[in-house]
């Protein structure tokens, strides 16, 4: 008798323990898809799935035995366990929907993001191909948004770009016009004044980033100056290599709070932390102020930018803030003389 009751207690407790496992997943897959993180989202569901899975085994091996003439006893402890199995299952239907839900939302967000960048994209070629000429108008917002199903907000989005790049200039009252040409202009040129950042500057799959140290820790004088932050407040320590087309480009070094961009992780810094501020945070850059000035390689450049040591390197130093005032990063960006300019299109539209 004792024996059974162990036998059955064993039961009961593989799975109470199995399910407790397979809701613990599933609520872990919640969190993950409210950050942004699908693909660990994904890895806990699958976590959930396979806990139901041992649970289930472990009441097979009961239902065997009672199959088998080895009579398994049903009291309070079974039907507690059984309770629990049945919570776990129904709360893992419900984490699986909650994250297919936070997945449209997100691919709604990024959708709307990249319209204007696949406009701006459209619109390019058309000047590249010569189908707008130079110091000729383009159509006008309205027709353009019609033409291409997109909202006016998104041309003028798409055009500012344009013209951030040189490609096109804007006339109060008269339109945008193509620029047409600029001899001084090439491959290495990028606008000062853009708030895209380099992946979708330069294009997603061109970008990659090596992580060099990605550290939280309390802000030195400077930085809490920059960044109007006190000796307590945490920041993120941030030093990345990026990458085109898998060559180093610039080395980037950056300050952010980390109560204003809470969860970055490596994941994030691998790809595109502006992506990350303005996708899955909902953080809108209000004012940049960018400064750029020639300096010497030191130790860093040497080592990831294959700089020499008295190589001329192009710096630049930027404080960001979001729309509502806040500061939000404090970064410098240092490329090798021969590899990255910056530049103004300067328009007069009065």
């Amino acid at each position: 008798m004792a024996q059974e009751n162990s036998d059955n207690m064993q039961v009961v407790m593989g799975i109470i323990m199995q399910a407790g496992n397979a809701k613990a997943a599933a609520m872990q897959a919640i969190q993950a898809a409210k950050k942004g993180d699908f693909e660990k989202a994904d890895e806990f569901i699958k976590q959930a799935n396979e806990g139901l899975v041992n649970a289930h085994n472990v009441q097979t091996d009961m239902l065997t035995q009672e199959a088998q003439g080895n009579h398994v006893k049903v009291d309070l402890y079974m039907v507690h366990a059984q309770d629990h199995l049945m919570t776990a299952i129904t709360f893992i239907d419900l984490a699986k929907e909650v994250v297919a839900v936070y997945k449209k939302m997100a691919e709604k967000v990024m959708t709307a993001e990249a319209k204007y960048l696949k406009v701006a994209r459209i619109l390019q070629k058309r000047i590249e191909d010569g189908v707008y000429k130079p110091q000729t108008p383009l159509p006008d917002q309205k027709t353009l948004a019609e033409e291409l199903h997109v909202s006016r907000l998104t041309v003028k989005k798409a055009l500012d770009g344009l013209q951030r790049k040189g490609l096109v200039y804007k006339e109060s009252g008269l339109g945008t016009f193509v620029l047409g040409p600029i001899p001084i202009q090439d491959k290495f040129d990028s606008p000062a004044n853009a708030f895209s950042g380099l992946a979708n500057l330069l294009g997603s799959n061109e970008v990659t980033s090596d992580i060099i140290e990605f550290n939280v820790e309390f802000p030195n004088e400077d930085v809490q100056h920059y960044l109007k932050l006190k000796s307590s407040d945490p920041v993120y320590n941030i030093r990345r290599l990026r990458r085109l087309e898998g060559k180093p480009l610039i080395l980037e070094h950056t300050f952010m709070p980390v109560n204003l961009v809470p969860d970055l992780n490596e994941d994030i810094l691998h790809n595109s932390i502006y992506n990350y501020l303005h996708h899955n945070l909902k953080l809108k850059f209000g004012v940049a102020y960018r400064k750029i000035k020639a300096t010497k390689a030191d130790d860093w450049d040497q080592q990831y930018l294959q700089a020499k040591k008295d190589d001329p390197i192009l710096e630049l130093e930027q404080i960001v803030w979001l729309n509502n005032g806040q500061p939000v990063e404090y970064s410098t960006s240092r490329n090798r003389y021969n590899e990255r300019n910056y530049v103004v299109l300067e328009t007069n539209s009065f």
